[in-house]
Parts: C-alpha cells; structure tokens; sequence
C-alpha cells in the first residue's frame, strides 16, 4: 500500500483569497489520508456478491465488486486496490488463473481465495501460488475481517522492509 499515491486534490492560493489548480498533482499515500482499505471482490454468484458487499462495507472496507475476473482485471487498470477476495470456480477464467494474471502486473496485492468447493488440495495448491489465504465461503465475519487484516498488514509489513533497504 505504501508507494501507492492517490491524489488529495489540494491547490495552491491565489491572490484575493482565491484557489488556483496546481500545475501538477500532489499525491499522498492512501495510508496518510486516513481512507479505508479497497477491496476487490470478483464473484459471479450474484446473492454471495450482494452479501459479500454489505459485509465487506459493514466491517470497514470499500468494496469494489465484479461479477468475472476479466472485469476484474478491467478494474484494476484504473484503480489501485488494496486486496482481492476471489471466488475459485468461474465460468471465464478460475480463480488460480486470475490471481497468476494479478500478480504478472501487481506482484504486491494480497489476494484471498474464496470458495464453495473447499478442498485441502486446492488450498495447498493456492498458496504454493501465491494466495495470501484459501477461505471457504460459509465463514465468520469476524474470521473474514481477521483474514483481510492479516493480509494487509503482511503487505505493509514487506512495504516497510523495502522502504527499509
């Protein structure tokens, strides 16, 4: 999260009190601003994604959500996320080949796969890939808040070890 800069839309006075733009942006990292986490969703169960919403929203998060990882994918062209909660089996492309697509471009969003079909293989199998966490969808919120958490502060933990170095 850290290096990432979102603008905080500040401008420079002008004579009489006046507000001119600035030549150029001036960005501040996410953390600084005080915003809440960004997390994107990509399920194609309709009823999983309204619910995953609200409790995503309800905990304190801003959820981005998208019904295929290739509108996903489209999402994360124009905006930073700070997370991605994937479900594991979709009609375009699964959730393991999503998250490989993900981290080709974005080494350092954790990623969390969800999932109906729950099975040791398939959780071993995401994580030797990269998942940050292999979830099955029947959770507790707060098993799910702890998840997101953990995530996100390993990532500002590895963010800070760079910063470091």
């Amino acid at each position: 999260m850290t290096g990432e800069r979102q603008p905080c839309g500040l401008g420079k006075a002008a004579g009489r009190g006046g507000w001119e733009e600035p030549e150029e942006e001036i960005y501040t990292p996410r953390e600084v601003m005080h915003t809440k986490p960004v997390i994107l969703a990509v399920d194609d169960d309709l009823l999983f994604r309204n619910l995953l919403e609200q409790q995503l929203q309800h905990i304190g998060y801003a959820p981005i959500m998208a019904t295929s990882a290739e509108e996903a994918l489209a999402v994360l062209e124009r905006q930073v996320v700070d997370l991605i909660l994937s479900d594991f089996v979709m009609p375009d492309i699964d959730g393991m080949e999503f998250m490989e697509q993900v981290h080709r471009q974005h080494p350092d969003i954790p990623f969390i796969i969800v999932t109906a079909h729950a099975s040791i293989d398939h959780s071993v199998e995401a994580m030797r890939r990269g998942a940050n966490n292999y979830v099955d969808k029947h959770w507790e919120l707060d098993a799910l808040h702890i998840l997101i958490e953990r995530a996100l502060a390993h990532q500002r933990l590895k963010n800070k070890n760079v910063e470091i170095r």
